[in-house]
């Protein structure tokens, strides 16, 4: 039949059969915009339309049923972290090898903020309870996003392959829900490891020691640091730390 052609060329298509999975924008390629959009997707930021042929100021205002279609890369009916895991793959380690896969995420946990220490590819959906008015960030080295629900108390975050470093900053007092993490395997085991509140020297091997010795120490915020080594007598043997840490 005869009629007008869509992005695809198909007679009164709707322009989404030659989109491939995750192109939610239908920019004709998946980038890192899908990406974040699939993210708020996944947390509630955008909704789901009331209707499909219903117009849009924007794009991303709500997800049609292409478009949700689109984001479900495993087609099991559910949009979540596992299709993320799937586009990331897609957008940033196109070679399989490229990567370091794990089988399992290390999650580490202070008083103001959640550290992540896997050294590998991973996504994290963490769910937390904070005090209202508690304040969170994500930094800006980090593709994430979170939601706060309406009574200000639980929040959802996902973050994207964060590099060894604090992924979340909270300035108040906060407990951990659920911590899920995926990889391009499927879902892995997560490790939490409880950090001191404050200055600690973690460990010094071997101890006693003859003639090296290995320290390591931990502060809660970055501020300068100096670490001195003294002999039985109080005699400063040398300074082996004077700097930001």
């Amino acid at each position: 039949s005869d009629g007008p052609l869509d992005e695809c060329g198909e007679c009164h298509g709707d322009g989404w059969s030659c989109t491939i999975a995750g192109d939610v924008n239908q920019e004709q390629g998946l980038k890192v915009n899908d990406l974040v959009a699939i993210v708020h997707y996944i947390l509630g930021n955008i909704p789901d339309c009331n209707d499909d042929c219903g117009s849009r100021e924007v794009w991303n205002e709500c997800f049609d049923s292409h478009q949700v279609a689109s984001a479900d890369s495993n087609n099991n009916g559910t949009v979540d972290i596992l299709d993320l895991v799937n586009f990331v793959d897609d957008i940033l380690y196109p070679e399989t090898l490229s990567r370091n896969v794990v089988d399992e995420a290390i999650v580490a946990i202070s008083d103001n903020g959640i550290f992540n220490k896997t050294d590998g590819f991973v996504i994290y959906d963490i769910t937390l309870k904070i005090e209202a008015g508690i304040e969170l960030e994500i930094p800006s080295t980090i593709i994430g996003s979170y939601s706060v629900s309406d009574n200000g108390e639980d929040v959802r975050v996902i973050i994207i392959n964060p590099k060894i470093e604090k992924m979340l900053i909270l300035n108040g007092e906060f407990e951990i829900t659920e911590i899920i993490a995926a990889t391009s395997s499927g879902y892995i085991e997560v490790v939490e490891e409880i950090l001191p509140s404050g200055f600690k020297i973690i460990s010094a091997y071997p101890n006693p020691f003859n003639p090296v010795i290995e320290l390591s120490f931990y502060v809660p915020d970055e501020e300068l640091v100096t670490l001195e080594v003294y002999d039985i007598n109080g005699r400063l043997v040398e300074a082996i730390w004077d700097s930001k840490a």
